[in-house]
């Protein structure tokens, strides 16, 4: 809705001048629509891959009253990732954008303002997409961009906002002594990444990985040594001679990883009265108050 501002001036023949101003509330459209998404992870805005999920359509007029619609248009877009080399003033770099790709259009009729449209995509079709909800009759748009993920969504690595950048997380927060930590990070094949596990001061592992297709899933043995955390820095190496992709041919990253060792916990206890009396000792209370 729009407020608009009315201002009137009028002049009389001895110069004189009067002014009125008045607001009215506008509405660009007879009939809006709008959605309503229930997220898996609500805090990340995403839904689970796998799972059929109800996506509510709204149609309501001008003034918030329900309307039953027909043909309401309803389109998936896929956002993809769009990569280029540049060169400009003697400097290299490489630029990322989105662009989308449809994958999904339906048609549905909403009943007392209400309809639904279904969405269920498969582990391999993770990453970011739009819905976009058309009301022909009115040309209003409504649109929401959020993911599609996995349930391990945590480990997998993507690429940041600078090409170059590899990001990617362990599986879990925290982890004991003795458990595996894992790490997916997204490769081409016929790759290698080099795995580097470093807690600031040594390199404590060290160890060449062969890159599968899509992603590469890396198990990390937590030692004691491990603990309180470290870090797993990553260089991932593309073949120099291929075409399947134009990402740069190294790509760089690193997560920390939390690791507690139970055996080095302290756990003192301290044994004191109920209740103590000001200007008085107690027992455990090793000086005296002056």
């Amino acid at each position: 809705m729009l407020k608009l501002g009315l201002f009137t001036k009028v002049f009389e023949k001895g110069g004189e001048f009067s002014t009125h101003f008045q607001s009215k509330t506008y509405s660009p459209y007879a009939s809006y629509v709008g959605m309503f998404i229930d997220y898996t992870y609500k805090d990340w805005d995403m839904l689970e891959t796998g799972k059929k999920h109800k996506v509510a359509i709204a149609t309501v007029d001008q003034e918030g009253n329900k309307l039953s619609k027909t043909g309401v248009k309803v389109r998936l877009y896929k956002m993809r990732h769009n990569w280029w080399y540049s060169r400009s003033r003697g400097s290299n770099e490489y630029i990322n954008s989105y662009y989308s790709e449809l994958v999904d259009e339906q048609t549905i009729n909403t009943t007392n303002g209400l309809g639904y449209y279904s969405i269920n995509m498969s582990n391999d079709k993770w990453g970011r997409y739009m819905l976009k909800v058309e009301d022909p009759s009115s040309n209003h748009i409504a649109a929401q961009i959020f993911r599609i993920d996995w349930s391990d969504w945590r480990s997998r690595g993507s690429m940041g906002e600078d090409v170059s950048t590899l990001s990617f997380e362990a599986d879990k927060e925290k982890y004991n002594v003795g458990e595996t930590a894992e790490i997916v990070i997204p490769t081409s094949k016929s790759g290698r990444a080099l795995l580097s596990i470093e807690n600031g001061t040594t390199i404590i592992e060290k160890r060449w990985i062969e890159t599968e297709e899509k992603q590469t899933k890396i198990s990390i043995k937590l030692t004691p040594e491990m603990s309180p955390n470290v870090y797993a820095h990553m260089t991932l190496i593309q073949p120099h001679a291929q075409t399947a992709n134009d990402l740069p041919i190294r790509m760089y990253g690193a997560t920390p990883i939390m690791v507690e060792d139970p055996n080095s916990h302290i756990k003192p206890v301290l044994k004191t009265p109920t209740k103590v009396q000001p200007q008085q000792d107690f027992e455990g209370y090793r000086f005296r108050r002056k």
